[in-house]
């Protein structure tokens, strides 16, 4: 055998064990895109079914814009409310119930954060605490605006006022603008 043969068996033998490993764990880009559409699907899935219909029955009632009130300044109706959450901090740590406020709080386990009142049933602390340890998908990205709020007066339509009706000063000397009386100034 010649030295330069067994160099190149060598070679051939690395490449092809190379080749195989690529093949078996390394997925090309477009099936770990399709994969991660197909999860995302699954977990917004989850979250609109069975996640946020709690939300809306136990939290929403005192931490939701459409109350009108964000107890200890913490609202649950949008993402955000709970990333940034209240007086105590962030509500909810993606992946990790035992650190979460909110997970705290249905469990019961603190005397001092017990929410709601009555207690979950099991099944329902299990779903949120699944769905916080999944990652807590959450796409509600745009901020609720509460029932009563009045829009900003920037985003309203142009529109002309009235022109008020002036009535010229009578011998009492007041001018009348619509409903105002003014009194008039003689120079």
């Amino acid at each position: 055998m010649r030295p330069n043969s067994r160099i190149d068996a060598r070679s051939c033998c690395a490449a092809a064990l190379v080749s195989l490993y690529v093949a078996l764990f390394v997925q090309p880009p477009v099936m770990a895109d399709e994969n991660a559409s197909a999860s995302r699907e699954i977990e917004a899935e989850r979250f609109h079914q069975q996640v946020e219909p709690m939300l809306r029955e136990h939290c929403y009632p005192c931490h939701s814009h459409a109350a009108g009130q964000m107890e200890n300044g913490l609202a649950l109706d949008w993402k955000s409310g709970w990333v940034e959450g209240g007086d105590r901090g962030p509500a909810i740590v993606p992946g990790k119930p035992d650190d979460s406020l909110v997970v705290r709080a249905i469990r019961h386990v603190d005397p001092d954060l017990k929410m709601p009142e009555e207690q979950l049933d099991p099944a329902e602390i299990e779903t949120l605490v699944e769905w916080v340890r999944r990652g807590a998908f959450d796409d509600r990205e745009i901020t609720p605006i509460a029932k009563d709020a009045q829009p900003w007066w920037s985003l309203k339509p142009l529109a002309s006022p009235p022109i008020p009706v002036v009535r010229p000063a009578a011998e009492t000397g007041t001018i009348e603008t619509g409903t105002v009386k003014v009194d008039a100034v003689t120079p």
